[in-house]
């Protein structure tokens, strides 16, 4: 999988964004669901998610974004595609964001991340009422929300430190073959294509 951009190359195996993922997924089932201050609204997984889109852009940051949500719905078992869609959301954001605008700066993914957990929360939330499933959106989404963006806003900084260093982006120039030719031939006393040569 690989995008161009400002006229470099990024290459990206395949198999470091399945590592991306299943870390985030790890964290987000053994670490956020036990330890208490998280208190289950910090979402490792939509920060993983944003900052592939972020990197790669829409189309990687969507299908990413949708294959660990399907991974995540089958491990907490419930409905299939709820987070799927949230994920699938966040990361084709993400990519747009990155595809018009490029953010630079790593205190641009404050904001970005808090909206990021939040889309998925209330996104998720909605859906729940929607199927049926008794949410109050008054009360526990809300709330959820709220931690949700406090969390994505103190967690999305060093979550995309870790998806960059397992990504491990490779940034290959392509180089100008014809004016490196020409200048190697006049600094080693190479005729100019300009001047017709001597004959010996």
């Amino acid at each position: 999988m690989a995008t161009v951009s400002s006229g470099n190359r990024i290459e990206v195996p395949r198999g470091r964004l399945v590592l991306a993922g299943a870390v985030g997924l790890i964290l987000q089932v053994s670490l956020v669901s036990q330890v208490s201050p998280f208190s289950g609204s910090a979402d490792i997984v939509a920060l993983v998610v944003m900052s592939v889109g972020l990197l790669f852009g829409s189309l990687p940051g969507a299908v990413f974004g949708f294959s660990v949500g399907v991974i995540l719905d089958l491990l907490l078992i419930q409905t299939l595609g709820q987070y799927a869609l949230m994920y699938l959301a966040v990361g084709y954001g993400a990519g747009r964001l990155m595809e018009l605008r490029a953010p630079s700066g790593r205190l641009v993914l404050l904001p970005l991340g808090a909206a990021a957990t939040a889309t998925v929360t209330l996104g998720f939330g909605l859906l729940q009422v929607l199927l049926g499933g008794g949410a109050n959106l008054n009360v526990v989404v809300l709330r959820q929300t709220a931690l949700a963006v406090l969390w994505g806003a103190l967690l999305a900084v060093p979550v995309d430190a870790m998806v960059r260093k397992i990504v491990v982006v490779r940034r290959k120039a392509r180089p100008d073959t014809s004016r490196s030719g020409r200048s190697h031939a006049y600094a080693t006393g190479g005729l100019s294509p300009l001047t017709p040569g001597r004959k010996k």
